[in-house]
């Protein structure tokens, strides 16, 4: 299993290449078009979703909160909606 140290490298690194070859075509004279900049939006984000989700499967980050919204809808009952609401507010 990587560290996370090794994790967190190796996303930076995704991060500073992808940045320094978009900012290096920006500058040029042909620039990049609307698309070019929509794919580099997308993939810079997904880098850092990715990072997450390593670090997350590696133990180094807690799980993600539950989504209380979602539980809420799916609850059958008012019984259950109130334990939902209890729960999202720390009141177990």
């Amino acid at each position: 299993m990587e560290t996370e140290k090794a994790i967190k490298g190796k996303y930076l690194k995704l991060h500073d290449d992808l940045t320094k070859a978009f900012y290096t075509k920006k500058r040029s004279k042909a620039g990049v078009t609307p698309q070019e900049q929509a794919a580099f939006d997308t993939t810079h984000a997904q880098i850092w979703i990715d990072q997450e989700a390593e670090l997350r499967t590696g133990g180094y980050l807690p799980p993600p909160p539950p989504d209380y919204k979602a539980l809420y809808a799916q609850a059958p009952t008012d019984k259950e909606k109130l334990v939902v609401i209890a729960r999202s507010l720390g009141l177990e």
